[in-house]
């Protein structure tokens, strides 16, 4: 074997607890070329598995804080495509059925046979990428040489040679015909030399970079007519949106999941091959439209919500406005009332017409499945919702106050007591979307109003707009860029389109840090235990609720707004009188007075 750059060989995580063997075994995997991250307990396995996604996972099984059987299933629970190796000092065949039972993929015992062991890394490293590609089974769609034409032609363009041979290998082995290049420059003389089906190109690059070489390549060819997917490092969020507008399709996270970015490829093409295919030389301007073909009619919004604004509701003034729409505050004519409302307004576009009744299905559901739910008097109801000439409205009460976002001023820290009654009263507006398994996605202060008749917090957002980004984001670009560029008291799954039910637990807890620490969301965030304890001077019992609410491991936080409701009665000795969700008026009173 041929020793590579460590950085670019598979990545395999150690989770050892016994130093001597961790750094024995650490050191002859890297001789070998491998590269090699490492843990000494069960709990930094997982946090490594998810953040870093090796290639492989080698797994003590006899380990602290949590052991390899439950490591390994909590890692195959979130990340399916790893394999698993189990090591342990027992060779009892029923300890062999338990480790394969919890999701390991290969058995070694004790000493370890090195010979032996990189047989059986390699023998899982040969087939996972069958494994990373089973979910979708686009392996036998894509498996023979027969059907590489037909599967469309792709061109890898990375500086580093290994990365671009290992994506180009798995490719093929897929079926699908690869070409490379090392540069921009020579990709774009590719390009124009021979038919491209599909671009995958490097962000970062000598001479002209990706974003550089996206652009010189739009101005020949629109997104249509040649899709490119970018493929960069997980953290370049201002990078891939800057990209997004240059004209890339898609984007793709390194290290490259080969089951995800089959997917991103299957979808790109499928939907170039519906407009019809760009040959060498062929130039189309970046805003003309694709070339015609029959595309289904989208559906008609419903007749008689047609005046339904008009009609009903007298506009005064704008309160704020987004990408995707604007609120407006207004008089509803159907009541006597002297009580404003507000109207939210927004548009969901789709770049194939033919979806938009997938949007409306989707919407329609989202509306009957809050009508459902059971909610409290904090959380202000919805008086109406229609559609009108392609745009949706929902309309609720004005609620008269201040928002949250205005009452946590930076430097300026509450009492625990307060803080932690905060905690229990937006964890209590959390609690009817997760009974019905709903993740609320917007549960940011902005969205928290102090009203101003009896200082009670109230809830004016349901999410609705976010949840159906994540519903639809396979369907439009401008879906993922909206994805993608939510940042504050959002965790890194949510950001990257897969939230949770914990993912609101992750904002109640950023928010609550805020109040005790007097910190910014940008100076808490990277959150961990070791910034909580950093800040918070209070009890441990106080920074292990914290740290459980943020942890950026989404499954090692609470479930649910239950689960954690069910914590904070445990916390209740620390402060100076019982907590209650439904009794905000001791800290209300106290921010009121801070901004007044």
């Amino acid at each position: 074997r041929a020793v590579l750059a460590v950085s670019q060989m598979p990545k395999v995580l150690l989770v050892e607890d016994n130093e001597l063997n961790r750094d024995m075994l650490r050191r002859r995997l890297r001789h070998r070329g491998y590269s090699v991250i490492t843990a000494n307990d069960g709990e930094k396995g997982i946090d490594l598995a998810v953040k870093e996604r090796p290639d492989i996972i080698l797994m003590d099984l006899d380990l602290p804080v949590v052991d390899g059987w439950q490591a390994t299933r909590e890692i195959k629970a979130q990340t399916q495509a790893i394999p698993i190796i189990a090591l342990t000092a027992h060779a009892m065949a029923e300890d062999r059925a338990t480790a394969m039972a919890a999701g390991c993929d290969d058995y070694d015992t004790k000493p370890i046979v090195f010979r032996r062991l990189i047989h059986k890394i390699d023998a899982l490293l040969e087939t996972a990428p069958a494994n990373e590609a089973a979910p979708h089974d686009l392996s036998r769609d894509h498996g023979s040489a027969e059907q590489s034409h037909s599967v469309g032609r792709l061109l890898v363009v990375d500086d580093n040679e290994n990365n671009r041979e290992l994506l180009r290998l798995k490719l093929v082995r897929q079926g699908y015909q690869v070409v490379t290049a090392p540069d921009g420059e020579t990709a774009l003389s590719i390009i124009e030399r021979e038919t491209i089906s599909l671009v995958l190109l490097d962000l970062m690059m000598p001479g002209i970079d990706g974003l550089e070489t996206l652009r010189r390549l739009r101005k020949r060819h629109n997104r249509p007519s040649l899709p490119l997917i970018m493929v960069t490092a997980e953290s370049d969020f201002g990078a891939m949106v800057e990209a997004f507008a240059l004209g890339a399709n898609d984007y793709i996270t390194k290290p490259v999941n080969l089951g995800a970015a089959l997917t991103l490829i299957q979808t790109h093409l499928t939907l170039s091959d519906s407009r019809g295919e760009v040959g060498p030389g062929q130039s189309e301007a970046p805003g003309a439209p694709p070339a015609a073909a029959p595309a289904s009619q989208p559906e008609a919004p419903p007749q008689s919500d047609t005046d339904r604004l008009r009609s009903r509701y007298q506009i005064d003034r704008l309160i704020s406005e987004h990408s995707f729409g604007e609120q407006h505050l207004a008089e509803d004519l159907r009541t006597s009332a002297d009580t404003p409302v507000v109207v939210h307004s927004f548009n969901l576009p789709v770049e194939d017409t033919g979806l938009e009744g997938n949007v409306r299905r989707c919407l329609e559901s989202e509306i009957s499945a809050l009508s459902r739910l059971a909610l409290k008097d904090n959380i202000v109801p919805c008086l109406d919702s229609f559609e009108q000439s392609g745009r949706f409205h929902w309309v609720r009460p004005y609620i008269d106050g201040c928002c949250l976002e205005q009452q946590l001023r930076p430097g300026s820290r509450l009492p625990l007591a307060e803080v932690l009654q905060l905690v229990a009263e937006l964890l209590a507006m959390l609690q009817p979307f997760h009974q019905q398994g709903i993740i609320h996605g917007d549960f940011h202060p902005k969205h928290l109003i102090r009203r101003a008749q009896d200082q009670r917090l109230m809830l004016v957002e349901y999410g609705l707009v976010k949840r159906m980004f994540v519903q639809l984001k396979s369907q439009s670009l401008l879906y993922r860029q909206a994805i993608l560029c939510q940042r504050q008291y959002r965790p890194i799954e949510q950001r990257l389109g897969s939230p949770q039910l914990s993912s609101d637990l992750y904002t109640v807890g950023l928010i609550g840090l805020q109040a005790l620490t007097g910190q910014s969301p940008e100076q808490l965030t990277p959150v961990s235990r070791y910034t909580i304890n950093s800040l918070v001077t209070e009890a441990d019992e106080v920074i292990d609720f914290f740290t459980t609410l943020v942890n950026p491991n989404a499954r090692l936080r609470y479930g649910s707004a239950d689960e954690a409701l069910e914590a904070l009665p445990a916390l209740s000795p620390l402060c100076s009188q019982p907590l209650d969700s439904h009794a905000p008026r001791a800290y209300a009173d106290l921010l009121a007075d801070r901004i007044s």
